[in-house]
């Protein structure tokens, strides 16, 4: 776990959100500097434990735990410091089905609440195991309990690993971008536990932040077949 920081609910307002974007991890630059130095004041994103005056959240009081929460929901405010680096790649993908994070109708979520350092695909096996038997039923929780309807997996780890924990088998149909770049692309739903409501679930092969070679025609083919 990055040292200092808090569980990542999600970023924006998932209460709202109709599509929710879907990771691993929160990164550790929601939390660290390129120096691994804790951002502070202005470029600070979200609470951390210096911010709430906390040695750990084992002494976190409602107070507390409701400032962590409102710095998730408000992450995308026009006064805050989004890492529009990273969630900007997805806005050509959310703008075909008229939704966005600053409105409020998209939202981010992941499968792990806990930033880490080292980032996620240098932990151990069983570093993501324990993460991941631990903390994945919050983001059941949140499907089974909000509004969101469709669900957005980006990248093949993040298919392989939604689809183990929550029993999914999706439908896969291979793609390639004007570009010339060729993709997987996943679609299926999930019922959600006990309601008759279920989620349409698309994803893709490639992460788009970090792949070689991701242009914007290849996002932009990616959103044509989410918006479907």
């Amino acid at each position: 776990m990055v040292k200092k920081a808090t569980p990542v609910l999600g970023f924006g307002n998932f209460f709202r959100a109709r599509v929710a974007t879907l990771g691993l991890n929160p990164s550790k630059k929601e939390f660290l500097d390129h120096n691994g130095k804790l951002l502070t004041g202005a470029n600070r994103r979200l609470e951390s434990l210096e911010s709430l005056g906390l040695r750990s959240l084992a002494g976190a009081t409602i107070k507390h735990r409701r400032l962590i929460l409102d710095s998730c929901l408000s992450y995308f405010d026009i006064d805050k410091n989004p890492y529009v680096r990273w969630f900007g790649r997805f806005e050509p993908i959310l703008k075909q089905m008229n939704v966005s994070f600053e409105k409020g109708t998209a939202c981010h979520l992941d499968l792990v609440q806990t930033p880490t350092d080292p980032v996620w695909s240098y932990l151990s096996r069983q570093d993501k195991e324990y993460y991941l038997k631990h903390e994945r039923w919050f983001l059941a929780e949140q499907l089974n309990n909000h509004h969101i309807n469709k669900l957005l997996l980006n990248g093949k780890s993040v298919v392989k690993a939604f689809c183990q924990y929550f029993h999914l088998t999706l439908t896969t149909s291979k793609h390639r971008s004007p570009c010339g770049k060729s993709f997987e692309f996943f679609a299926g739903q999930i019922k959600l536990k006990g309601s008759q409501r279920r989620i349409d679930v698309r994803g893709w092969s490639i992460n788009i932040q970090s792949s070689y070679g991701v242009t914007s025609d290849l996002v932009c083919t990616i959103g044509s077949l989410c918006k479907k």
